[in-house]
């Protein structure tokens, strides 16, 4: 089990429909397979970074493309699209059923938006 932000990553991979965008309108797609992995920079400070990564098999093992989720900007679910925004891309996915699709979009929300514990509330006082 692979636990970040309280949620197991371990299963976060599966097939998704990767479309490319032209404009304003949808371009061609692409059926990519997605993981969501725990990545080590090259350089000294080895520091690991979340990113979502895609493939073009399950078995592959050269990543296509990814995007690393702390640079994430915004996540949105348009026209039941997932689109993932950062300052450098925009990854724009659809899941092979609703099931996964909500799962991805809720899961993907989660690791890059991680909520932040609430403050205790204070009991209201009682007016005697």
């Amino acid at each position: 089990m692979n636990v970040v932000h309280g949620i197991d990553i371990t299963p976060l991979e599966g097939w998704m429909t990767k479309y490319k965008s032209k404009g304003k309108f949808f371009g061609t797609s692409n059926k990519r397979w997605f993981k969501v992995n725990v990545a080590t920079d090259d350089n000294a400070s080895h520091i690991q970074r979340l990113t979502l990564s895609y493939f073009k098999s399950k078995k592959a093992t050269e990543v296509r493309g990814w995007i690393y989720l702390e640079d994430v900007t915004e996540i949105s679910n348009k026209a039941d699209v997932i689109e993932i925004v950062s300052p450098t891309r925009t990854l724009r996915l659809k899941g092979e059923t609703v099931a996964e699709h909500r799962m991805w979009l809720e899961s993907l929300r989660q690791l890059c938006f991680p909520q932040q514990p609430s403050p205790p509330r204070e009991s209201a006082k009682q007016s005697t």
